[in-house]
């Protein structure tokens, strides 16, 4: 099944068209470093006030502040991570969904080993973003761009417009910017030494017009 995706993933990234899905190895995403070389950033979709990418995070540091901003994250392995802005405090740890503000400024203490983590962010006023973690899921044309990625396992998406579906093994990641249909996505092949296999599903609502695209070093 491997073989399938890889094959399908050559033809779609060939296809320069936000109406295609484009099926992606993560770690072919070109990275970049923080500003503060604590980590690095690999940007999997990006829009009009919304990003989403996975951090890889090194070491203890001070995160950016971004103002007017949601930002969701999730741990993906390695942490765990507690960020502290005053009193207030959020601590992150694998497989488990949080929701802050990045116009807060954030200290970062990792906790143990180097982590991967998954940064959704959404500007006020102009994006939101609703996040499934699921065995399986629709993903709805009238919301917008979508990002799936399967965790311990691969997901097989298939568009109810007769379409062939897709099928992101592990590692990949599926981007669709501009829907035309409505998507099914479930998960199939867990891998056999995984303790958490499920689905993931970013999808973004537009909700404003406008020329902001959220630039960030984590």
């Amino acid at each position: 099944m491997q073989d399938r995706a890889e094959g399908r993933r050559d033809t779609l990234c060939g296809m320069n068209s936000a109406r295609f899905p484009q099926l992606l190895t993560l770690t072919r995403i070109g990275s970049e470093p923080w500003k503060n070389g604590a980590g690095t950033t690999r940007v999997v979709a990006s829009g009009t006030g919304w990003r989403i990418s996975v951090a890889t995070v090194s070491s203890s540091n001070a995160f950016s502040v971004f103002e007017a901003t949601e930002r969701h994250s999730m741990l993906f392995d390695g942490g765990p991570i507690e960020l502290r802005s005053g009193k207030e405090m959020v601590t992150l740890v694998p497989h488990m969904q949080v929701r802050y503000r990045g116009d807060l400024r954030w200290e970062c203490e990792l906790r143990g080993k180097p982590a991967r983590v998954l940064n959704v962010m959404c500007q006020d006023g102009l994006a939101t973003a609703a996040i499934r973690q699921a065995e399986s899921f629709l993903l709805p044309a009238a919301r917008g761009p979508w990002v799936v990625m399967p965790i311990g396992c691969s997901a097989l998406c298939s568009p109810d417009d007769g379409a062939s579906p897709i099928l992101a093994g592990p590692g990949q990641v599926l981007v669709l910017k501009e829907p035309g249909a409505d998507w099914m996505c479930r998960m199939t092949d867990p891998l056999p030494d995984t303790r958490s296999a499920y689905v993931l599903g970013i999808q973004i609502d537009s909700i404003a017009r406008g020329d902001a695209e959220i630039n960030q070093d984590r």
